[in-house]
């Protein structure tokens, strides 16, 4: 059962909202005081639930012509109006900044069910993975001593609103993104598309705690074209280890792994592909026979997605982070001439230098290069490293995405021709799908997921 929220948009006219919501297979519509106060009463295909939250919902509780299901009252809150004959009581607890501990959630849950409410709803905000699994874990606990709605708010509310649909007495959802009345929700059709007699299949993407990715809506676009019923979400991290594990007990069966973990994924496999372990990077794991494998697709990301790069001669590239391996396994594989690894880091470039059979130096050498390809591999702006100028026809690349960065400001004038990494995402997104899905797919999907992309940038 699903139940949607009237946003302040849709006050001025109550009535078609509800409609709406009840064609999209909503069974219940709350009006909360703190967004829709003073509403008078209309005409609802849907029966009400009302949460004052210190706004006056008087009129709609007192009229005859509405079917007013719940009276959902906060922690504390005093009843504003009595309560309609045949309206049950939701006891609530909220906390939009931060989870208590399950033992606090536990002691406060059974102290709202002792006030005679016949819902208790407790509704936080997880900072970690961990958290996740000790919510599924109370909706067991405690479902069984009454109905209970428990659910997440927030960056990593996504999973756990999937997966409390078959535990709580409803779900709280949207029409659309812009109607949301909590972080964390999902749409109606995103719900009826993934509902099922058992959870979705779940996949994700670890990074690092300030990850900007699009792979969500790549990943979510291609589950949907494929018909899956399956999701796919973001968690940004600074313990790579405890929030793989966290998620996978959780049932996620498919990582994307980005910058800075890529390398620290290898301690989590239990089986690499050759080229994963050649290179000692992960950037996909998947779970198989209750294994983890890592494969590493960065590769078919770049040698497909930049085709033009085949056969240049004298390449520099700036970083020395996770990606390195695998960008330059796919230079190799296209053939480049003479490659040079900058970096500041003179450990981290002189192994590379070993493994790979490249030139190596500092930042400062960088300058004074001779290049036609110039590829950007630093995590994040350095407007005081000087960059070469280039060879006649020269290429640059800057492997991050969907912003103008300071390199791609600078390149064009120093003679390039300037990429982002857009294209390397979309061609490893697709190796990707195809290992967690076990679809196989082509110029369709292509073109669907660079469509995505431009309306995501517009």
């Amino acid at each position: 059962m699903y139940l949607v929220t009237l946003p302040p948009a849709a006050a001025s006219d109550p009535r078609v909202f509800a409609e709406r919501a009840r064609e999209a297979g909503a069974a219940m519509l709350e009006i909360r005081g703190d967004l829709s106060p003073g509403l008078a009463p209309f005409e609802s295909p849907l029966p009400l639930v009302l949460a004052p939250r210190g706004g006056d919902l008087g009129a709609l509780a007192r009229s005859s012509a509405l079917r007013i299901a719940q009276l959902d009252l906060e922690d504390g809150e005093a009843a504003p109006f009595p309560r309609p004959r045949g309206c049950g009581l939701i006891a609530s607890f909220h906390d939009h900044e931060r989870m208590p501990s399950p033992q606090e959630l536990r002691r406060r849950a059974r102290r709202l069910r002792a006030t005679g409410a016949d819902v208790v709803k407790l509704a936080v905000t997880p900072s970690e993975p961990a958290q996740l699994l000790d919510l599924e874990g109370l909706r067991h606990e405690l479902g069984v001593e009454g109905p209970i709605v428990i659910t997440a708010m927030g960056p990593l509310a996504r999973f756990d609103r999937l997966l409390g649909v078959g535990l709580n007495a409803w779900t709280y959802a949207c029409l659309d993104e812009a109607g949301a009345s909590a972080p964390g929700q999902l749409t109606l059709a995103e719900h009826r598309r993934l509902a099922g007699a058992t959870p979705p299949r779940l996949f994700g993407i670890l990074g690092g705690p300030g990850m900007r990715t699009l792979s969500p809506a790549i990943h979510r676009g291609l589950l949907q074209d494929h018909g899956l019923r399956a999701d796919y979400a973001a968690f940004p991290t600074s313990d790579p280890i405890s929030s793989f594990r966290d998620l996978a007990a959780l049932g996620v069966e498919g990582f994307s792994i980005t910058s800075p973990w890529k390398r620290k994924a290898v301690e989590l496999m239990d089986e690499l592909d050759p080229l994963a372990a050649r290179l000692g990077s992960v950037n996909t794991a998947v779970l198989r026979k209750r294994r983890w494998c890592g494969f590493q697709t960065d590769v078919v990301g770049i040698v497909d997605g930049y085709p033009e790069f085949r056969g240049r001669d004298r390449v520099a590239v700036v970083g020395s982070g996770g990606v390195l391996p695998a960008l330059l396994e796919a230079l190799a594989r296209l053939g480049a001439g003479r490659t040079r690894v900058h970096a500041r880091d003179r450990a981290a470039r002189e192994r590379l230098a070993r493994d790979f059979g490249v030139a190596q130096a500092g930042l400062e050498e960088l300058a004074t290069s001779e290049v036609d390809l110039l590829i950007w591999a630093l995590p994040t702006d350095r407007p005081d490293v000087a960059l070469p100028r280039a060879r006649p026809g020269g290429l640059a690349l800057d492997l991050r995405y969907g912003r103008c960065t300071d390199f791609m400001n600078r390149a064009p004038a120093l003679g390039y021709a300037v990429s982002d990494g857009s294209r390397m995402l979309v061609a490893q997104a697709l190796a990707q799908f195809e290992l967690f899905s076990g679809e196989t797919t082509g110029e369709r999907d292509l073109a669907r997921v660079l469509e995505r992309l431009q309306s995501a940038s517009t």
